[in-house]
């Protein structure tokens, strides 16, 4: 039996967003080291929190598709931040997306976010043949009707503008990292793709990728533990199938509540300095997506006074039972809070009727079923 497995990944590095340096208060500059096990490339170093890079390159998949794509944010050539892409999550349709760099190591700040394509770009025939055989059943499916070689066949790198992209010696900083290829070209329009020739079943529709499009309430304090409804679609199969839930960078995958498909709950947990950005939601049955509306951390409660006194003592009976500003304020946070708590419950008894109709009618359907085909089983049943 044949089977589509990638033999060529194309990776677009666009840019980032909201990018935060190793030291406070001090400009970043950024650059991003990229690829595949020791296929690495590296894009140009911009100072800037808004970088744009819009730089391309292909690397072979030769290893196993449990490995991933990696990307590392360097500030000044420190690595400060890192996101993994599992080949396995890669579709043949080309599209945008932004994801959050993950801490590095004992770094827990959270730096920003990188906008990137990555697809399958060329796949090979694999027969389920013996080893021997293996090779020979490989070929080069993107149209250029040439041979691969077999699955560590070498590709050329050809930059967005149809030339070679040069390649250099370059390295890390890091000894465990080599090779990185620099001369990346950028700017430009990207090269276009002929999806007509592209479909397969590695071409899979970017619309199952799940899609937080509510956050509710969007903010909350950094002391964490309370509740936000998400919502949207493609939100899981099950709570089993819900692999992470990154609400900005911190994991509450432990906290998964599972309401359906367009709904989950979370619980936030604490961190350590407020900040904003997205929900990242990972499933077995979808993939990776990166929400498009934004969680916010704000600081941490204040404690404050249960009154107001303006001259004498408590003791004296002088008390001014005004509330301050901040007081209101607060109190009109938490009504805000218990509006929303209120909305969700109507909404989540509107979704409990409609759950209810439909068993009803299901269960109507199969008890009719029954009385057509087999209306002994009813006669056992009333026995």
């Amino acid at each position: 039996m044949e089977r589509e497995l990638p033999q060529k990944v194309t990776i677009t590095v666009i840019s980032g967003r909201q990018l935060q340096g190793r030291r406070k208060g001090e400009p970043i500059r950024a650059s991003v080291v990229f690829g595949l096990g020791k296929e690495l490339f590296q894009t140009e170093e911009v100072e800037s929190t808004e970088p744009f890079w819009n730089q391309e390159a292909h690397v072979n998949v030769s290893g196993k598709l449990t490995d991933s794509l990696k990307f590392k944010l360097k500030d000044q050539g420190h690595t400060i931040g890192i996101i993994s892409v599992p080949i396995s999550s890669l579709t043949r349709r080309k599209h945008d997306q932004w994801i959050p760099f993950q801490p590095y190591k004992k770094d827990r700040s959270y730096h920003g976010d990188l906008c990137l394509s990555c697809y399958v770009s060329e796949v090979r025939i694999a027969s389920d043949l013996s080893p021997t055989n293996s090779h020979s059943s490989s070929e080069d499916v993107s149209g250029s009707g040439k041979k691969s070689g077999g699955i560590g066949a070498h590709f050329e790198k050809w930059s967005p503008l149809g030339g070679k992209l040069g390649i250099g010696n370059n390295r890390l900083s890091s000894s465990s990292d080599s090779d990185i290829r620099k001369d990346l070209s950028g700017g430009g329009h990207l090269s276009p793709i002929d999806d007509e020739r592209m479909s397969s079943p590695l071409d899979d529709d970017d619309s199952q990728l799940p899609d937080v499009s509510g956050i509710s309430p969007s903010e909350g304090s950094t002391h964490g533990n309370e509740r936000i409804v998400l919502r949207g679609t493609n939100l899981g199969e099950s709570r089993s199938d819900i692999v992470k839930v990154l609400l900005v960078d911190v994991d509450c995958t432990k906290t998964v509540e599972y309401f359906s498909s367009g709904k989950l709950v979370i619980t936030s947990l604490p961190r350590d300095m407020p900040t904003t950005g997205p929900v990242v939601v990972e499933t077995m049955s979808g993939g990776t997506g990166v929400s498009s509306v934004h969680f916010t951390y704000t600081k941490k409660d204040q404690p404050r006074p249960d009154v107001l006194h303006l001259g004498g003592t408590p003791s004296s009976g002088q008390r001014k039972s005004r509330l301050s500003d901040q007081e209101i304020a607060d109190l009109q946070a938490e009504n805000k809070s218990l509006k929303l708590q209120v909305k969700e419950l109507k909404e989540s008894k509107i979704e409990m009727s409609e759950e209810l109709t439909s068993l009803r009618g299901y269960l109507e359907r199969l008890l009719s079923t029954i009385m057509n085909n087999n209306p002994e089983l009813l006669e056992l049943a009333k026995e």
